[in-house]
């Protein structure tokens, strides 16, 4: 899992981000111009997408055989209050308050 730190106005946060691949999204009767879903509820990795294949992919769920990019990705920021020391999975955003979207006028 990744560290994501977030610098606002001199003020540093410290999130852990947790991606979790939820529903299959994959519309199996495009062809047909219709829209069918498998019904899958979660990503579950280790798929295999041939009959012959005798090891599963990490990135083809084993319940409906889709690649994981149909599935919906939930993104979540979970506080730390101990970050830990930075290495590889961090990530650095500094916001700047003057690009903010600017207020409609009505």
């Amino acid at each position: 899992m990744a560290q994501v730190v977030f610098n606002f106005q001199g003020e540093t946060n410290h999130y852990e981000l947790i991606l979790a691949y939820k529903d299959c999204k994959h519309n199996h009767a495009v062809p047909f111009g219709f829209v069918l879903l498998d019904g899958c509820p979660e990503f579950i990795s280790g798929g295999r997408r041939h009959e012959d294949d005798e090891i599963g992919d990490a990135l083809i769920c084993a319940t409906c055989n889709c690649h994981r990019n149909f599935h919906r990705r939930e993104v979540t920021f979970v506080p730390i209050r101990q970050p830990r020391e930075p290495d590889n999975n961090v990530i650095y955003v500094t916001l700047d308050p003057s690009l903010r979207p600017h207020e409609q006028q009505h």
